[in-house]
């Protein structure tokens, strides 16, 4: 239903973006999710504070899904890139933010993500 709705890239709903993201990818639908969390990044970061939480977390997945799809160079790019967000602002232990790092941590596709 959400894809029928014209203000689904609204970056109030990057929540619900992240979520069809990762049931994409326990579907094995890895290019959906990347898709889907490209696109909602893309409406969002004009949008948002580039530290707010949600933001930090469609990265993490995306770099993840990244990974996993063997696209190696642009997860480890976009893990990092979050990593140093996510640690300049304080954000290393924030409730939203641990499923994302587990994930793009337990990435082994492409070697350790998250240094």
């Amino acid at each position: 239903e959400l894809a029928a709705v014209t203000y689904q890239w609204n970056p109030m709903l990057l929540p619900a973006q992240i979520a069809l993201a990762r049931v994409d990818l326990a579907h094995a639908l890895t290019a959906a999710a990347i898709e889907r969390l490209r696109t909602a990044i893309a409406h969002a970061e004009n949008e948002v504070d580039s530290a707010q939480p949600r933001l930090v977390e469609a990265r993490l997945w995306l770099a993840a899904a990244q990974a996993t799809a063997g696209d190696c160079d642009n997860a480890r790019t976009g893990a990092r890139a979050a990593l140093l967000t996510l640690r300049q602002n304080h954000l290393d232990a924030h409730p939203l933010l641990v499923a994302a790092l587990k994930a793009t941590g337990e990435a082994k596709s492409c070697g350790n993500l998250l240094p």
